[in-house]
């Protein structure tokens, strides 16, 4: 009896273990998710882009769900165009200047030490330099580094040229007098190569006096002997200098623009400007920006004297201004902790860099106009990508864009190895780019008319175009031709439709197409339908062209046994968007039905597993349908403020990417129907196409203006790009503070401490 007892007592013991062990492993599941949600909120919001990388970062390593995934993908929208950041000591960035060859990032601190950043790997390059309150640096043509020197007085008392390898003084540049015997004078921001390299001018000035006289002197750098006399200009705190394009004008920027002639230091012109908290001249020396205290931005052309406000600015002080090397692109940056890139015809910004979380002090450009570096209290100098190649999410003109004579018909189509991209445009051509380099492979004209969409064929030889034309009498023309891929793009084989043709796609294995037509009648009125094409006859095995609707896309299902076809049904006062579902090869209707509130209905896809259709109607919705009821799948759910012009799941079906009429384009979570992340940045109210390449690697969205995306879409690739804007781990300090009482871990493994 007691052995009974005690068995079932060990029994009993035994349940409660492994429910406490249950209960304390479900407490530590539920806990990791919380700090994984914790961390992506903290992501979002906290102001320096490379702490809330590795945030966002280590939130989907604890845990992947929605919240993660969202907080990850809004992360990386805050700074697409950020690729790197460097560092420090730990201190504050004052000045920064860029090697001639461009590997080597001068970076003058707050605490007297010049430190050297290798640009490819973030490491030291050389030793740091220590110095005494350093004014500002300036990397010379040669390689060199010009630093002014200053006694303990904070008295300029020379011009030193220094090896930044060795840490050795070259040769030093003697400062006449004036300005070396007033002690309030620096120059500071106000050191310049001519374009020729062999003149160095530099401006003094006392910043704390705006009715001092300030100074302008010149020296050959090569031999450091003077030239020409010390200018004088009285009342002037200069905020920059520049030379003209030839070398022999000097623009002096202060309280007011002085044109002075090099050689003889004669003033030839001057304008009067609103103070200018900082200032540059552009590479061909007609163009000042000007940043102001208010954060606005004045252009001034010198060859008219007109002075532009700039279209948009800062909402604080401008602290730094500059000029791409083709003087084409204004750069300014300001206490607001921003970066405004400025076109400088149109005196307007055109982009916005943030990732700083301090005043953002200074900035360099690399001589092929690729890359930019900017420095800030922060304690980072954040590397940007301007060519648009780099990104996360890739920018490039693919054509020259699809806004034709039936408006806009932005597509593109991926390869199926995912190597190549095709473009087409309203002149009926296809363009051919490698996505690896972004290279331009080949152009030709494939119809004469506008392309409507484009795919590869299953094997990769050969592209499907399908376009429109005027014809004869107010008619449309339809073209659907397959065009190889190699020699001369030799038609492989001509369709010759005799309707228009909106849509059109290959079937699986490529052996049909099919294509969603429209038929324009002469009295005016409209009928629709779809028709299917064997590809080794060129015959045509279904045809309706009677239905009712005009059809705008076409899907075929993933095993090719059904066609969905979307469009609008105008015969009623209430005209309907609809959705139909055919059988191939019989052209049966197996289900139509009313999709959205506002039609007509642009676009649709299969899941792969085909249980759904999704549907992208006019009123800016997307809808989940089942295939085999027509019922709803949830709810619909809003993807653009204008029409849906694109949906496309990925290979996967766990996710759908939408591109819109309003320029944004959306990834949802197909299970919860919830977006994730913020929408991608692109052209504001500009059409749109986006999809998945073959393997879900990446979005790409065609524009019609022909300008191209391409955004990373897995976890794996943001995380490469999170590590390698951030170039760092968390510091045991930040671990302990985000991540308490948890085992410190790097984040970034493959990343090195520097």
């Amino acid at each position: 009896m007691f052995l009974v007892v005690a068995l079932v007592a060990g029994a009993l013991a035994l349940v409660q273990r492994g429910k406490a062990r249950r209960s304390a492993a479900e407490a530590r599941h539920s806990a990791t998710v919380a700090l994984a949600k914790s961390l992506g909120a903290q992501a979002v919001v906290e102001p320096r882009l490379d702490t809330a990388m590795l945030l966002a970062r280590e939130s989907v390593e604890l845990a992947v769900n929605q919240q993660t995934r969202s907080t990850f993908l809004s992360t990386l929208l805050r700074g697409p165009a950020a690729i790197g950041a460097l560092y420090g000591d730990g201190n504050r960035p004052l000045f920064i200047s860029l090697s001639p060859d461009q590997r080597v990032l001068a970076i003058a601190e707050n605490t007297e030490t010049i430190l050297f950043r290798d640009t490819r790997t973030g490491r030291y390059a050389y030793q740091p330099i220590k110095r005494f309150n350093v004014p500002g640096i300036l990397y010379a043509p040669d390689g060199t580094l010009v630093v002014p020197r200053v006694d303990h007085r904070f008295v300029v008392t020379s011009i030193d040229v220094m090896d930044p390898s060795s840490g050795q003084v070259v040769r030093t540049l003697d400062v006449p007098d004036p300005p070396s015997a007033d002690s309030s004078l620096t120059p500071f921001k106000t050191m310049q190569f001519s374009p020729d390299g062999r003149m160095l001018a530099i401006g003094f000035s006392n910043p704390d006096d705006p009715a001092a006289t300030s100074y302008v002197v010149q020296w050959d750098f090569e031999s450091g002997r003077l030239v020409g006399p010390v200018i004088s200009l009285p009342r002037a705190t200069l905020t920059a200098l520049g030379y003209g394009a030839d070398g022999g004008r000097i623009v002096a920027i202060g309280a007011k623009v002085w044109i002075l002639d090099a050689g003889s230091g004669r003033s030839l012109e001057t304008y009067e400007i609103s103070p200018a908290h900082s200032a540059a001249v552009g590479p061909d020396g007609r163009t000042v920006v000007l940043g102001h205290g208010d954060g606005s931005v004045t252009f001034l052309d010198l060859t008219t004297g007109r002075q532009a406000r700039g279209i948009g600015g800062h909402s604080a002080s401008v602290q730094s201004a500059g000029f791409t090397p083709d003087g084409k692109t204004a750069i300014t940056s300001g206490d607001d902790r921003t970066v405004l890139l400025w076109g400088v015809a149109t005196h307007s910004v055109k982009e916005t860099f943030t990732g700083h979380g301090g005043r953002v002090l200074d900035q360099a450009v690399s001589r092929d106009g690729r890359t930019l570096y900017t420095s800030s209290l922060d304690g980072t100098v954040l590397v940007w990508d301007l060519s648009g190649d780099r990104r996360f999410g890739r920018s490039f003109q693919a054509s020259a864009g699809d806004e034709g004579d039936f408006g806009p018909a932005p597509h593109v189509a991926v390869s199926p190895d995912a190597r190549m991209l095709a473009a087409g445009d309203a002149n009926g051509n296809v363009n051919l780019w490698d996505l690896e380099s972004v290279r331009k492979i080949d152009s030709w004209q494939a119809i004469p008319g506008q392309v409507g969409n484009l795919e590869f064929s299953p094997d990769g030889d050969s592209i499907l175009v399908s376009g429109v034309a005027p014809g004869p009498n107010f008619s449309i023309r339809g073209f659907l031709r397959i065009e190889s891929l190699s020699g001369s793009h030799d038609t492989v084989l001509d369709f010759h439709p005799s309707f228009a043709v909106s849509w059109s796609t290959f079937g699986p294995g490529g052996k049909t197409v099919a294509s969603s037509v429209t038929v324009h009648n002469p009295d005016g009125s409209s009928t629709g339908g779809w028709a299917v094409w064997d590809v080794s006859t060129g015959k045509l095995l279904l045809k309706r062209t009677n239905y009712p609707t005009t059809m705008n896309q076409v899907a075929y299902s993933p095993d090719g046994s059904r066609l969905g076809v979307v469009g609008d049904d105008r015969r009623t006062l209430r005209p309907k968007a609809m959705a139909v579902i055919v059988d191939v090869p019989s052209g049966r209707i197996e289900r139509q039905f009313e999709v959205g509130t506002l039609p007509p209905v642009l676009s649709v896809d299969f899941s792969p597993d085909d249980t759904m259709i999704a549907t992208g109607p006019w009123d800016g919705h997307v809808q989940l349908w089942d295939v085999a009821t027509g019922h709803q799948v949830g709810k619909s759910f809003k993807a653009s403020d204008g029409a849906v012009v694109s949906v496309q799941f990925s290979p996967d079906g766990r996710q759908i990417v939408t591109g819109g009429s309003d320029g944004t384009t959306r990834l949802f979570d197909v299970s919860t129907q919830q977006q994730i992340g913020s929408a991608f940045p692109g052209q504001d109210n500009v059409w749109e196409f986006a999809d998945f390449t073959p393997g879900g690697s990446s979005i790409v969205v065609n524009f019609s203006s022909g300008r191209t995306y391409v955004w990373p879409a897995t976890l794996e690739r943001w995380g490469q790009h999170a590590c390698a804007v951030g170039r760092r781990n968390f510091t045991r300090a930040e671990w302990d503070q985000f991540l308490p009482g948890h085992p410190y871990e790097k984040v970034c493994p493959d990343v090195s401490s520097s």
